[in-house]
């Protein structure tokens, strides 16, 4: 069209960028709906699955979707790796749970959110939070 005669050729190359232009919105729209309906999907798969810690290459196979764009995904809406989105929620649900519980087992909380062992948990909870679960039961009691 650009190197034809025609005398319509401005509005016809007008219309046709216009085409051009809501097709890609169009297209842009469609990939964050798809975005963000899969980072929904994977965060409510990781929230009613708490025993474990899902490696990207787990939620890869189970969404059927590239390691990198899971890992993209997560940097972009919640500014962590998987894992470390994983550490932080169950972290803090621990934290919840001793809050609402004082007298709660370590061991159990361990076992209810996927870590090692109540050692591994105690070392995670004190470098996000600055002490020990323990500590924290203990003042409770006091």
């Amino acid at each position: 069209l650009y190197w034809s005669n025609n005398q319509n050729k401005k509005a016809l190359m007008h219309a046709y960028t216009i085409l051009l232009l809501d097709a890609l919105e169009k297209q842009t729209y469609k990939e964050n709906y798809s975005n963000n309906n899969l980072m929904n999907d994977i965060i409510f798969f990781l929230n009613n699955n708490l025993s474990k810690f899902y490696s990207i290459d787990e939620l890869s196979t189970f969404f059927s979707t590239s390691k990198r764009k899971i890992t993209y995904l997560f940097n972009e809406h919640t500014g962590f790796s998987p894992h470390k989105y994983q550490l932080e929620m169950k972290l803090t649900l621990c934290n919840n749970s001793i809050n609402g519980n004082p007298k709660i087992l370590l061991k159990d909380l361990a076992s209810k959110y996927g870590f090692y062992d109540e050692f591994q948990l105690s070392k995670l909870y004190k470098n996000k939070y600055g002490f020990s679960p323990k500590t924290k039961q203990t003042k409770r009691d006091c």
